[in-house]
């Protein structure tokens, strides 16, 4: 387990917060230590729980539910048919989606129409004086999304672009093939060369959202794993998928990064987030996702902050169970 430390004391570098948790540098034997020392998931104990918490989820969803679960969509756009017009439409529905709903959490576009979409959102701006509307982020993917194969200057310049375009978000996938074998350090190097590229000169930077692949991956102990190391990198957000890969998120891995986050919160006293992408569709799928944050992270944490669904249809469903008549 992790050396335990007041939360006053600790210092928000990530580069420290790994120094002191590794006892020394972030290398594959450090790093291997500390995986070593984690609990073990077990799929013996972990799937029939899952079974059971989503099985005391009811479908019938009240309208104030419903919000709940509008307000933490990242409304998705991530086709190769996608232009500057299907982009502003995307923001004008997720600012104000209507039906009595409020903004979503953010809109998630490509690279290359971070700027489209940060000129879209801000002529936007009068629509928060609307009873529902909110603050919407802008989510950009970069880093080679959705494999992140390119050279690392390729992947780095991407970071730049995104942050310097006016994204508020990014979304990066870890080295799937560097975690496979072993390189933990690799791993790392990338998240934490990541969480260095979100700071922007004015000393603010953007939220660093890490997906792990997990549905891709063999076993839940490597989900865990993975997630451990992304929080070390300095990610503060886990997300379950790209929704380009074999497999998308399932409720046993979105247990698994619920509780990597619950872990990391015990271990340091850092509150950090997940995001679950990947086939969530439906009011039915995102209410038992809802469960189970609540469950292992507490209903005060079922907020934008902590929790959210990448998607790009889940929002008609929750229209459409709003309004069944539109």
């Amino acid at each position: 387990m992790f050396t335990q430390a007041p939360a006053s004391d600790i210092p928000h570098d990530p580069a420290a917060i790994a120094l002191r948790l590794l006892d020394g540098p972030a290398d594959d034997a450090h790093i291997g230590a500390l995986l070593d020392t984690l609990p073990k998931v077990r799929a013996a104990e972990l799937d029939p729980w899952v079974a059971a918490r989503i099985a005391e989820v009811s479908d019938d969803l009240c309208p104030q539910d419903l919000a709940v679960i509008a307000a933490l969509i990242d409304l998705t756009s991530l086709s190769p048919e996608d232009t500057p017009e299907s982009v502003q439409a995307l923001v004008a529905k997720a600012v104000a989606p209507g039906h009595g709903l409020p903004s979503t959490a953010a809109v998630c576009v490509h690279a290359d129409l971070v700027s489209t979409a940060r000129q879209a959102l801000d002529a936007q701006g009068e629509l928060a004086t609307l009873p529902d509307a909110g603050q919407v982020a802008l989510a950009a993917v970069a880093g080679a999304f959705p494999h992140g194969r390119s050279p690392l200057a390729v992947r780095a310049a991407e970071m730049s672009h995104v942050v310097t375009a006016g994204a508020d978000e990014v979304d990066i996938v870890i080295d799937r093939g560097a975690l496979l074998a072993g390189r933990w350090a690799e791993v790392y190097d990338w998240v934490a060369l990541a969480r260095r590229l979100v700071q922007r000169p004015d000393g603010t930077r953007a939220r660093l959202k890490v997906i792990l692949e997990s549905g891709d991956l063999p076993s839940y102990d490597l989900v865990f794993r993975a997630a451990i190391i992304a929080l070390l990198g300095g990610a503060d957000m886990l997300k379950t998928s790209t929704g380009k890969g074999r497999h998308g998120a399932t409720p046993a891995a979105a247990a698994i990064l619920l509780q990597a986050v619950a872990h990391w919160r015990d271990e340091t006293g850092l509150d950090v987030g997940v995001k679950i992408s990947g086939g969530v569709r439906t009011v039915a799928q995102a209410a038992q996702y809802l469960h189970l944050a609540r469950a292992l992270n507490g209903t005060q944490r079922a907020d934008a902050d902590h929790l959210r669904f990448g998607a790009s249809s889940l929002l008609d469903d929750v229209i459409a169970r709003v309004d069944p008549l539109r």
